[in-house]
């Protein structure tokens, strides 16, 4: 700021003494006979106004054309990190999109219970989408955008654990109910073997034995009411993260928009290279 006043300054001084101070040392040549010469001051001063009015011309233009090729830089600028902050803002919808809590939760609700190996499924492949949300913007960030994204990414992980880490219970809780969905058939299975040994090969026994045993203290109704809960948890996640996550995705692109903005309005300044 204080070399802008100096430029303005020094700028309102050279105009002063080209406009008032020349015409005035002119006539203060001339005064009183000053100078004896074949031409008036009156053509002195002519031929000064004219060469002062030329000079005028060239500024004119010099500057017209300066500001129209800043103009350009600025559209340029404005084009190229609109394009770049637009992929930007495409991949964080993107991710905001995979780890919305409330996809597995709508995927399973229905019929999770009812096909316990398509809702681990489900949940895994919500899992994947958690741990590996932010990798694509590897890609389109260097060290100044982190740093004007930098809030949002760390919230972003931060609910992306915490939403795996349910996931988690929510696959281990299937995976319980899957188990006990196939008690039956080890039961059968067993006493089969008993009546007729050798019927089945001693790795399906032993996994048999070890599914009944695991599955002893189960209860189809307590692995229900566990489902619910950690469903309920998904939703609670969503109402207490992910959306305050999406309103801080909108300000942190706002505020992005409204420094390019300044940032390529002082493009137009004349004294910026």
């Amino acid at each position: 700021m204080k070399l802008k006043s100096k430029r303005m300054l020094a700028a309102v001084i050279i105009a002063d003494i080209l406009i008032f101070g020349i015409p005035i040392l002119i006539n203060e040549c001339y005064k009183h006979g000053g100078y004896t010469t074949m031409w008036e001051a009156a053509d002195v001063l002519s031929y000064y106004g004219t060469i002062l009015g030329s000079f005028i011309a060239v500024v004119t233009l010099a500057i017209t054309i300066l500001f129209t090729r800043k103009q350009i830089q600025r559209e340029t600028y404005l084009q190229n990190a609109n394009e770049h902050w637009s992929k930007i803002d495409e991949i964080f919808v993107t991710i905001l999109n995979n780890i919305n809590p409330m996809k597995p939760v709508k995927a399973t609700i229905e019929k999770g219970q009812e096909n316990a190996a398509e809702a681990i499924a489900v949940f895994q492949n919500y899992q994947m989408f958690c741990q590996t949300a932010t990798d694509e913007l590897i890609l389109y960030l260097n060290g100044s955008d982190y740093l004007k994204v930098k809030k949002l990414l760390e919230n972003i992980t931060t609910a992306s654990n915490q939403y795996f880490q349910i996931a988690e219970e929510e696959v281990a809780m299937y995976c319980k109910l899957r188990s006990f969905t196939q008690i039956s058939n080890a039961q059968q299975a067993i006493h089969l073997e008993t009546q007729h040994p050798g019927s089945f090969p001693v790795e399906q026994l032993e996994f048999c034995q070890k599914l009944l045993d695991d599955t002893r203290e189960l209860s189809c109704e307590v692995i229900t009411q566990n489902i619910k809960q950690l469903n309920q948890k998904m939703v609670d996640t969503y109402e207490n993260s992910y959306r305050p996550l999406l309103a801080l995705k909108r300000t942190t692109f706002e505020e992005i928009d409204n420094e390019v903005q300044k940032e390529a309005d002082s493009i137009l300044h004349l004294w910026r290279k």
